[in-house]
């Protein structure tokens, strides 16, 4: 199986030689194991056609695509199709679609993305992040929750984060956000089937958080503590 990883690294390190800019990705099917941006530190975005025309195929058991870092000025995906080629619906701890490693200087940006079957979770954000918008993103079949904000281990958590449009479907839960700040989620639809954890789920100190046109559904399953959970 040819891998594609090596390919997308030359073109994301020239990109950032020449001070960044956008490394296209042609309608395609794309054979990979982990992608690491977190070494390119000048503004990048991956753009592809779209999802499910641009698709990145991930052979794995870790993450697919790992963005950002702290001295990163500006990180962003579009347009494209993060798909996990093992089996679905089998708990793998680390085996996430996208996630970002430790925090962000400035900005990262999801923009149209589709992220699907995942062992853990289709994105995970983490650490001292922020702003990081994520827009009509859809994450589906992941076991585990769709859509993961949580701090770092040290405790630092997220901030300034917008889920915007998009959904979250079919997967063990929804959204889970813990000990962040300045939370907006807006127009997304979560429809779960088999549910094993809520739909949405706040806990562990979450300031400013606002939550405008969310539909939260739950067909079968087992949900011990409801479709929507909010602690302290």
């Amino acid at each position: 199986v040819t891998d594609d990883t090596d390919g997308i690294l030359r073109a994301c390190e020239a990109v950032n030689i020449a001070g960044g800019g956008i490394v296209e990705v042609p309608g395609g099917n794309y054979k990979m194991s982990q992608l690491d941006l977190t070494p390119f530190h000048a503004p990048l975005q991956l753009v592809g056609e779209g999802r499910r025309v641009s698709n990145m195929r991930h052979v794995g058991s870790d993450t697919a695509i790992i963005v950002a870092s702290k001295e990163t000025v500006y990180h962003g995906l579009r347009d494209l199709g993060v798909y996990a080629e093992l089996p679905r619906y089998v708990r793998r701890v680390g085996h996430i679609g996208v996630c970002n490693r430790e925090g962000i200087g400035y900005e990262m940006l999801l923009e149209r993305l589709e992220v699907m079957g995942f062992g853990e979770t289709g994105i995970r954000i983490e650490g001292e992040t922020g702003p990081t918008k994520l827009t009509n993103c859809c994450v589906q079949a992941t076991a585990g929750y769709g859509i993961v904000v949580e701090p770092n281990a040290a405790g630092a958590g997220p901030q300034n984060i917008t889920i915007e449009g998009g959904n979250v479907q079919d997967c063990w839960g929804g959204v889970r956000i813990r000990n962040s700040f300045g939370i907006r989620l807006a127009d997304v639809d979560i429809e779960l089937a088999s549910a094993q954890c809520p739909a949405l789920y706040l806990h562990d100190s979450c300031f400013a958080v606002s939550a405008d046109n969310l539909t939260c559904s739950i067909h079968g399953g087992l949900v011990p503590l409801g479709g929507v959970i909010v602690l302290d």
